[in-house]
């Protein structure tokens, strides 16, 4: 069944536990990826677990750290947290609540590691007041290897409202546009036709 309205927020804390479904992706510096589901491990703790890499998370978001761990030849480029899967959403403003029901949030912060040379959060939530994004992403200019941790605060949807994306603006089919064009066209003939019967 669609939800009953947009995204409600839930009280509680969000900890790795929560965030099931949530999904990671690796890219690699060879051109390959992978993409791994979350999973709770125990009643405070999830992990994504993919070929030579885990991603995990215990505790509340908001100062648990997430801890990224890579072990293989090729060296990452770039990863990407998509917790849209997991009703969940990242919070990124601090020091104030700026959706009502999200508390305050944190910006991704490195803790510790490697970090990567840049960010960036996308896919905004359905309520969001500009503090509430669907994907965390980060990329390395040289490559990756090691262990990363770093904060990133959460929050998690309810069950009968999940977290959901702003819905993107409808983009015109191109038989439509075609078909538009063709009025057009046919409508300016017609103007240019009259016109000149006019003035002959």
């Amino acid at each position: 069944a669609p939800p009953l309205q947009a995204t409600t927020l839930s009280s509680a804390s969000t900890s790795g536990y929560h965030m099931a479904g949530t999904e990671v992706t690796v890219n690699f510096f060879s051109g390959g990826s992978e993409t791994v589901s979350w999973i709770a491990t125990d009643s405070m703790t999830g992990i994504a677990s993919g070929t030579n890499w885990s991603m995990s998370q215990s505790n509340n978001t908001f100062s648990g750290p997430w801890i990224f761990n890579y072990s293989g030849l090729d060296s990452v480029a770039s990863l990407m947290i998509n917790v849209i899967p997991g009703n969940t959403t990242f919070d990124t403003i601090s020091g104030r609540e700026v959706t009502p029901g999200s508390g305050n949030g944190r910006l991704f912060t490195l803790v510790s590691g490697q970090g990567p040379d840049s960010f960036n959060y996308s896919v905004p939530i359905d309520i969001s007041s500009g503090d509430l994004f669907g994907t965390l992403s980060m990329s390395w200019n040289q490559g990756f290897t090691g262990m990363m941790s770093f904060i990133a605060d959460t929050d998690s949807g309810t069950m009968d409202d999940p977290v959901t994306p702003v819905e993107p603006t409808p983009v015109p089919e191109p038989t439509s546009v075609l078909g538009l064009l063709a009025v057009s066209a046919f409508g300016a003939a017609s103007t240019w036709k009259r016109k000149h019967q006019q003035d002959n």
